[in-house]
């Protein structure tokens, strides 16, 4: 939340409602679990299982109509 905001709007990282229209699922695994920008990587914290679970939840968020 501190980082993408408490509804994913966005803060001091982008955010996250619409970014499956923007990276491709495995682009999101690779952020997550290997950092992109000033974002950590992550994937030394969390299981390949973790990370498959919360890309496949960002990559089918939509704002869209």
């Amino acid at each position: 939340m501190a980082c993408h905001g408490g509804d994913l709007e966005g803060g001091f990282g982008p955010e996250l409602r619409t970014v499956g229209e923007r990276m491709s699922r495995e682009e999101i695994v690779s952020a997550i679990r290997d950092g992109i920008g000033i974002m950590p990587a992550l994937g030394d914290r969390l299981t390949e299982e973790e990370i498959a679970a919360i890309a496949d939840w960002i990559a089918g968020l939509s704002t869209g109509p």
